[in-house]
């Protein structure tokens, strides 16, 4: 968006503001004449006589009038209760997808007129998310988790508002289908649970845990278990087949299936996709135990075929989780390297062992060279 604040009428206050109730009566509000003497209550009343005239007001009149609005609200330095009212007014009274993108503007025009550190951008910045999502301008909005947090930051608001603010952005991020950033966003909001409270976003760990599962370029979702929110659903069916995404074999998968036999379709997830996913993981367990795995196993193991192998190899390659190479003449599949599917407190210590071994074996190296230079 335009980070430039327009220039808004030069009249005194009071001026405008009649100007504007003037204007409203001509547009068929009944107003009166006389002016109310504060001018918040004037222009909360104004604001009230508009509802009528925002269904059908032309786009340089819309314009013109909202930008006064802005300019007088923008006087009445931290009116929340008038800053409020002014964008619902804006996002809910006569938004169409015609002039959604005007509307998104002008809320943008009302940002950047307040100070960096004004809480009430917070409002005013969820006006224009909720605006872009329904008509679709997402595309117009600062939606990069990073600048969001740090307002947010600078804002102070409550915990309760970031939340409201990350499902948001969340939805924005998946409209535009930046679904990697999206899921980001979806951590973040996770994150914000405790145990005491990780009952309130049950909803939002499914959603967290059908889009992991979804992903066809995600394989490890270890780190979803220790989110409260996901932990607090244990013993639901879904946290079931997270655990079995994470550690199990594919195997577990069609058991689970044949047992609940309509949940994967009722949480709008792909059986076959599913099933391939599984293969790969069920894989990357097999080579965690053996380097050296041969084609009778696999096919086995994995319900695959001699001529669908080679096919299978590739997409294990291209997941980055694993390096072989095809051994044609013994029929069998070598593992060069392997990661890991889950990394605990095992993992850590393998990990250290060889960081260890790497040092040990550098200082070797680096004594037998200094040898070689004093000869």
């Amino acid at each position: 968006m335009d980070s430039s604040l327009p220039v808004f009428i030069d009249l005194p206050e009071k001026d405008q503001a009649k100007e504007i109730r003037q204007y409203l009566n001509s547009a068929g509000a009944d107003l009166g004449d006389y002016s109310k003497e504060n001018i918040h209550d004037e222009l909360s009343s104004l604001l009230d006589a508009c509802d009528n005239w925002l269904k059908s007001a032309s786009d340089a009149d819309l314009e013109a009038m909202m930008n006064s609005f802005i300019s007088l609200i923008l006087f009445c330095a931290n009116d929340a209760k008038l800053t409020k009212k002014f964008i619902l007014k804006l996002t809910d009274i006569g938004a169409s997808e015609n002039n959604a993108l005007l509307r998104i503007k002008l809320l943008n025009n009302f940002f950047i007129g307040l100070p960096d550190n004004n809480p009430l951008r917070y409002d005013v910045y969820i006006g224009q998310l909720q605006l872009s999502i329904k008509f679709g301008h997402t595309k117009m909005m600062t939606t990069q988790l990073k600048k969001v947090k740090e307002w947010l930051g600078v804002w102070n608001v409550e915990l309760e508002e970031k939340r409201t603010c990350y499902r948001l952005l969340h939805a924005s991020l998946k409209h535009e289908h930046r679904s990697d950033e999206a899921t980001r966003v979806m951590l973040e909001l996770l994150s914000t649970y405790d145990e005491e409270c990780a009952s309130l976003a049950k909803d939002d760990a499914v959603e967290c845990i059908i889009d992991f599962i979804s992903k066809p370029d995600v394989f490890i979702m270890d780190h979803l278990l220790q989110l409260k929110p996901v932990s607090a659903l244990k013993g639901q069916l879904i946290h079931e087949l997270l655990t079995i995404f994470v550690s199990g074999q594919l195997t577990d998968y069609n058991t689970f299936c044949t047992n609940n036999p309509d949940f994967i379709e009722k949480s709008g997830l792909d059986h076959l996709a599913n099933i391939e996913k599984m293969k790969i993981l069920t894989m990357i367990s097999l080579a965690n135990q053996e380097k050296e795995i041969t084609y009778q196993k696999i096919i086995q193991t994995l319900g695959l075929t001699e001529d669908n192998l080679e096919e299978f190899v590739i997409e294990l390659v291209k997941s980055g989780l694993v390096h072989a190479k095809i051994d044609q003449i013994n029929e069998r599949i070598i593992i060069r390297s392997v990661g890991f599917r889950t990394f605990g407190k095992n993992e850590w210590e393998s990990l250290q062992q060889k960081l260890q071994t790497w040092v040990t074996n550098l200082n070797v190296i680096k004594t037998n060279l200094e040898q070689v230079v004093q000869s």
